[in-house]
């Protein structure tokens, strides 16, 4: 059987999968309480971080632009 390496993984996500794989059924959330607890800030935290990584490659394209700019009048 594969192991896998849990460092890579966040807290909270291995708190869910805790809480899903609980040996008492009446223990285990429901889907609407994954999705309000638990995947909903999961989901949250993911679109704060790709709006983070938008703006960095919008200023590396500006960077490479002004670059490109650069060059051609350069090359004039």
């Amino acid at each position: 059987m594969h192991k896998l390496d849990h460092s890579s993984y966040s807290n909270s996500l291995k708190s869910i999968v805790r809480s899903m794989t609980s040996n008492n059924p009446h223990q285990r959330p429901s889907a609407a309480e994954l999705m309000a607890n638990f995947l909903q800030s999961e989901i949250e935290l993911e679109l704060k971080w790709e709006k983070k990584e938008n703006k960095v490659l919008k200023k590396q394209i500006k960077e490479l632009e002004g670059q490109l700019n650069i060059k051609r009048k350069n090359s004039m």
